[in-house]
């Protein structure tokens, strides 16, 4: 077993012995609170590329789907939570990986979009704190095999401009990931 100060280090660290002034900063002596706190914090810095990307890049092509890249993105935030430095580096170029596969998706989608009318299922206002803001959600009836509607995110715009009852049309692109992705919302 290690010792430290002539003590085991279980006995050394329950004893609270400090170090004597001759054994200075050059005696390898670390103390106990200094060393854990080397890596506390958030470790943002290294994150804030691919979540600044990957919220960029999800504003310019939104997925159908939308969630996957919010579930990720939030879950990576909070690994960082308590970890060392070395991790946030390695979570935030993971994030920049997502953000950066986003782009692509949207950007070398060459693929015609198909323009799908769709009627108006539900409209919905979401307001969360000042913050988060207002989120405005209308439910379509869906074009895709085995759902029976489809949730678009819109603006304020278009959400006052759609009615119940009534059709949009949708432009749908596949994505050049295969990540299907959201064009123009139209109301009728």
């Amino acid at each position: 077993m290690k010792q430290v100060f002539g003590l085991e280090v279980n006995e050394y660290l329950q004893s609270g012995v400090e170090p004597k002034g001759s054994e200075g900063p050059n005696s390898h002596w670390t103390p106990i609170t200094s060393a854990g706190s080397r890596a506390t914090g958030w470790n943002f810095f290294p994150l804030a590329p691919g979540l600044f990307g990957t919220y960029f890049a999800y504003g310019l092509y939104p997925l159908l789907d939308g969630y996957l890249p919010l579930i990720v993105v939030v879950f990576l935030f909070f690994l960082l939570v308590g970890l060392k430095p070395r991790a946030s580096v390695f979570s935030g170029v993971a994030l920049a990986v997502l953000a950066a596969a986003l782009l692509l998706n949207g950007a070398l989608d060459r693929v015609p979009p198909r323009e799908i009318n769709a009627t108006v299922i539900h409209k919905a206002v979401f307001t969360g704190s000042q913050r988060y803001g207002t989120h405005y959600r209308v439910y379509v009836s869906s074009w895709r095999a085995g759902r029976s509607q489809e949730k678009l995110e819109v603006d304020s715009g278009v959400y006052k401009r759609v009615a119940v009852g009534k059709t949009v049309t949708v432009e749908f692109h596949k994505g050049f990931l295969g990540l299907p992705w959201l064009g123009k919302i139209s109301p009728e």
